[in-house]
């Protein structure tokens, strides 16, 4: 399966039985983003380059991954997953 072009042909489609259809659409239809961030939320952390408290979760080297899978098919670069600082750009990486 090619993951990154799911969006571009359609996305995923799904099938249920007509019974649960409106059941299915109302699942869907809810928002778990607040459950999802606060089940992530973590410690308030300080910037080790400028004291800053701001931070964004960041994945550094998707962008060059991305390019490389476009052009052979699968990615070559291991992305280092962690939290990055909006004011300075440090780069903090997590397990």
């Amino acid at each position: 399966m090619q993951w990154l072009y799911s969006d571009a042909l359609g996305g995923v489609k799904l099938y249920v039985p007509e019974e649960f259809e409106t059941e299915a659409k109302a699942i869907l239809a809810l928002n778990f983003s607040e459950d999802v961030d606060a089940a992530f939320e973590e410690k308030l952390e300080i910037c080790a380059q400028c004291q800053s408290t701001n931070f964004i979760n960041y994945t550094k080297g998707k962008k060059p991954a991305f390019i490389v899978f476009i052009f052979l098919g699968f990615p070559l670069f291991f992305c280092k997953h962690g939290r990055k600082c909006t004011d300075c750009g440090w780069f903090k990486e997590t397990q």
